[in-house]
C-alpha cells in the first residue's frame, strides 16, 4: 500500500491512527481534523479514494435525500442486532439516553466522535458506518437542546445537524427506516 492510498484510509475513517484496512499494516498518520464545512466529512473522504480499490463508494449516494456515510459507536452485540434488526428510535418513555438533542438515533461525520459512545468490550471498540438519509436538516449549535428534533419535525424537517460550539457536528435521525447498516467496524482500544 502507497503513502497516499494510506493516508486516504485513515482519511476515510475519520482520521484515526486505529485504522487497519482490511489485509494491511497498522497506519500510524494522525489526519488533522478539517474544518466545518457544508461537505459531510465522511463524504468528502470517500468522494477522495474512490478511484482506490475499496469497496465504499459515493456512486449511489442521493444527494436529493441528502444521503450520508455516517458513523454511530455502539456496544458489539447491539451492533449486531442493529444489523439483524435494523435500528430501533425508542420512544419518549423508552429513552435512556441520548436526548441531548431529541429523540433519534445519532450519528457522527467524525469517527473519534462515535468511538466515545463505543464502550471498549476486551480492548475492541465497535461503531457502523451506515448510509443515512438526512434529508432537510434542522440546524442547532445550542449545547444541549432536547426540543431539537419536536421543533424540526413541527416545522417539517426530516433530521436534526446538531454544532454545539463549533464541536463535532451530529446528525440525529428520528425514522429507522432512515438508515442503513453498511459495515460493522472493530478497532483495537488505545
Amino acid at each position: 500500500m502507497d503513502t497516499g492510498e494510506s493516508d486516504a484510509w485513515v482519511d476515510i475513517l475519520g482520521g484515526s491512527s486505529q485504522v487497519v484496512p482490511p489485509g494491511h499494516a497498522a497506519l500510524t498518520k494522525m489526519q488533522l481534523l478539517m474544518p466545518h464545512t457544508e461537505a459531510v466529512l465522511t463524504w468528502t473522504w470517500a468522494k477522495a479514494i474512490s478511484g482506490l480499490d475499496v469497496v465504499l463508494s459515493t456512486e449511489h449516494l442521493h444527494d436529493a435525500l441528502n444521503e450520508q456515510f455516517l458513523w454511530h459507536g455502539t456496544l458489539r452485540s447491539a451492533a449486531e442486532n442493529i444489523v439483524q434488526n435494523d435500528f430501533h428510535i425508542p420512544s419518549v418513555a423508552e429513552i435512556k439516553h441520548g436526548t441531548r438533542f431529541g429523540v433519534g438515533a445519532y450519528f457522527a461525520e467524525n469517527l473519534d466522535k462515535s468511538l466515545a459512545y463505543a464502550p471498549s468490550e476486551d480492548g475492541i471498540q465497535t461503531v457502523l458506518l451506515c448510509r443515512v438519509l438526512c434529508g432537510r436538516m434542522h440546524r442547532t449549535s445550542k449545547e444541549r437542546d432536547p426540543d431539537a428534533m419536536t421543533v424540526a419535525l413541527n416545522s417539517k424537517y426530516d433530521s436534526v445537524l446538531a454544532t454545539p460550539d463549533g464541536d463535532y457536528r451530529e446528525f440525529i435521525i428520528p425514522a429507522a427506516d432512515h438508515v442503513y447498516p453498511e459495515y460493522i467496524l472493530e478497532l483495537e482500544s488505545s
